[in-house]
C-alpha cells in the first residue's frame, strides 16, 4: 500500500485514451473508492457520469462511460457478456486475486484477460507464499513466456510425487524467476522509492496496566 499504483493504472490509461473504454475488475470493498480515485486523478478530463460501477448482475454495461467498474465476483458473473463487450483495456486490482489456477473465478476470467490489448495487474502480494502462485499473473501478461503451466512448474515449482498426484507446492531457480519477472513482467515499487518524506519505521513496546480482576486465566 501507498507506493502509488492506482495513480500509475489510471495515468496509464489515460495515456492509451485512445482505446477506452477501460474495464476495471477489484475487490467489491474497492469499487467506490476506484470511482473517487478516476475522478480525482482525472478531474476536467472526464464527463460527470464517465465512470459506471456495476453494483449487480443485472446491471447493464454502458459501452459509452469511460471507465466501467466491477468486483471480481461479478466479473467471474458477467465474463460472457465482458467478453462480448471487447475492452481494450483492463485494470485488476489486487491481482493476486487470480493466482489460483484451479478456482472458477481464475477459470472465468484468464480466457479473457489473456486477449485484451492492455492489461494492468495491481498488487502488493503478488506471490503470497509459492512459486506456481506466480503462473497465472505470468500468463495474462506474457502468454509467450511459458504457454504451459507444466513448463512452468518444472523449471520453478519443484515438483514431486505425492499420493495425490503431482506436488507443484515447491520451489527451485528463485533467483532465475526473479529476474525473469523483473525483466519481462513485473514493476516494482518500494516505499522507500516513491515516499521520501516519511520516517523510518519505529516499533516501541506499551506496557499496559491491568487491574487483577480484569484478568482471565487460560
Amino acid at each position: 500500500m501507498g507506493v502509488g499504483k492506482t495513480i500509475q493504472a489510471i495515468a496509464m490509461c489515460y495515456l492509451y485514451k485512445r482505446d477506452w473504454p477501460v474495464l476495471v475488475i477489484v475487490p467489491s470493498s474497492l469499487r467506490f473508492n476506484w470511482r473517487d480515485e478516476i475522478y480525482k486523478w482525472l478531474d476536467g478530463h472526464l464527463a460527470e457520469r464517465a465512470v459506471q460501477v456495476i453494483s449487480k448482475n443485472t446491471d447493464n454495461i454502458d459501452m459509452k462511460c469511460s471507465f466501467t467498474i466491477v468486483s471480481y465476483s461479478l466479473a467471474q458473473r458477467l465474463s460472457q457478456l465482458i467478453d462480448k463487450m471487447k475492452f481494450q483495456i483492463v485494470i485488476a486490482d489486487e491481482a493476486h486475486y487470480l493466482k489460483s489456477r484451479e478456482s472458477k473465478r481464475s477459470r472465468s476470467l484468464i480466457p479473457i484477460l489473456t486477449k485484451i490489448k492492455r492489461v494492468f495487474l495491481l498488487t502488493g502480494t503478488p506471490m503470497l507464499g509459492k512459486p506456481n502462485e506466480m503462473y497465472n499473473l505470468i500468463k495474462i501478461l506474457r502468454a509467450d513466456v511459458f504457454c504451459k503451466f507444466v513448463d512452468f512448474g518444472v523449471r520453478y515449482c519443484a515438483p514431486k510425487e505425492s499420493a495425490y498426484g503431482i506436488d507443484w507446492g515447491g520451489s527451485s531457480n528463485t533467483r532465475e524467476l526473479h529476474l525473469l519477472l523483473e525483466k519481462s513482467v513485473m514493476i516494482r515499487r518500494l516505499k522507500s522509492e516513491v515516499l521520501l518524506e516519511l520516517p523510518a519505521k519505529r516499533r516501541q513496546k506499551v506496557t499496559i496496566p491491568i487491574d487483577s480482576r480484569n484478568v482471565t486465566k487460560i
